[in-house]
């Protein structure tokens, strides 16, 4: 098993050498890559959670906050009267 390791490495070595430091660049910024990857899954799966639950909470909490009657426009009158702007129809 350690042979099969040993092996795996000296040919990664050999590839690499053969490379020249191009490839070393390019395995370097594929590490960061993948780092920065495995960063942001972890910050949304704890840090964004909780993050999210709380400022839920607090918008939860809060007392200001009102429902519309007419949460949505049918019509352009519906619009025009509740927000004052002028709507016109350019396409007759």
């Amino acid at each position: 098993m350690f042979d099969f390791f040993q092996t795996a490495l000296e040919s990664i070595s050999d590839f690499m050498d053969r490379g020249g430091p191009v490839l070393w660049l390019i395995a370097l910024l594929l590490f960061v890559k993948w780092s920065m990857l495995f960063e942001r899954l972890w910050f949304l799966n704890s840090v964004h959670k909780r993050n999210t639950a709380a400022a839920l909470s607090e918008w939860e909490k809060r007392s200001d906050k009102k429902i519309l009657a007419c949460s949505c426009y049918t019509t352009a009158a519906d619009f025009t009267s509740i927000s004052g702007f002028k709507i016109t129809n350019t396409y007759d």
